[in-house]
């Protein structure tokens, strides 16, 4: 961990098992997924043994608290995190039953178990943002069709189209031309990144979708430059890392793609 940017990043420290040495689940977890809240406060989700799912996190004084069991059945790898502007996170999960949710009441607070969501969801495809005040939406891979899928925070679902290969996609919200809009990107069929654009908590009204950029290695990655500019970054077919940045401050324009 990095306690404060431009300090050096602190040593490897393993956070243990759920599970002790020579118990047989010990080497059956799955890959762990990482959130930060609001108050600086890492949680680590990760798929038991069981397959349900376990959480660790840090307290006030930086010590970390045991694992503690969310419970949860049949679940996959690929668990979806994120956190609102007021430090709640909520948790997706695939599973071989429906989606399983997870939430936060308040920053700091124990995650309730909320109502199934009816959606086959490809593992490890997921995306959360925040799309109105202490809200989040869910962006998916739609295990039953070839694209996406917007997860509202009241429970409705919408199709919103792309070509994803694989992988997760990237989401930010942002101001363009004065209309508070979501942007997402993911790795298309060809390989190549996809953008997309739409205004924020309108999905049922469209997205528009482009093709940008060559082949990529992996997932692209959406951010907003010092200058609020949108940048999608990417790793080129030869393993070089690339970039592309919004070109004027209005309209929704990409500029060349520069090789760092």
């Amino acid at each position: 961990m990095q306690y404060q940017s431009g300090r050096p990043i602190n040593d490897w420290r393993a956070l243990a098992n759920p599970y002790k040495e020579g118990d047989d689940r010990h080497p059956r977890l799955g890959h762990p997924t990482g959130v930060v809240d609001t108050a600086g406060t890492l949680h680590v989700f990760v798929r038991n043994a069981g397959r349900g799912l376990h959480l660790r996190h840090e307290d006030k004084d930086g010590k970390w608290h045991p694992w503690k069991d969310l419970r949860g059945s049949a679940l996959h790898e690929g668990a979806t995190a994120g956190v609102t502007s007021k430090g709640r996170i909520g948790v997706l999960a695939p599973s071989d039953k429906p989606l399983h949710h997870w939430q936060q009441s308040v920053c700091g607070g124990e995650f309730e178990r909320l109502e199934d969501v009816h959606v086959t969801m490809v593992p490890g495809s997921g995306v959360a943002l925040e799309t109105s005040g202490d809200q989040l939406t869910y962006y998916v891979k739609d295990a039953s069709s070839s694209g996406l899928l917007a997860i509202r925070p009241d429970g409705s679902l919408v199709q919103i189209g792309g070509a994803p290969a694989g992988g997760a996609p990237s989401a930010l919200r942002t101001l363009i031309d004065g209309q508070d809009c979501t942007i997402l990107t993911h790795r298309g069929l060809a390989d190549s990144p996809i953008f997309g654009a739409f205004v924020t908590n309108t999905e049922e009204l469209g997205v528009q979708w482009a093709e940008v950029g060559h082949p990529c290695l992996g997932d692209p990655a959406l951010v907003l430059d010092a200058h609020g500019r949108i940048t999608l970054a990417m790793i080129a077919a030869d393993g070089s890392p690339h970039i592309t940045r919004q070109s004027s401050s209005s309209g929704l324009t990409l500029g060349q793609w520069h090789r760092l």
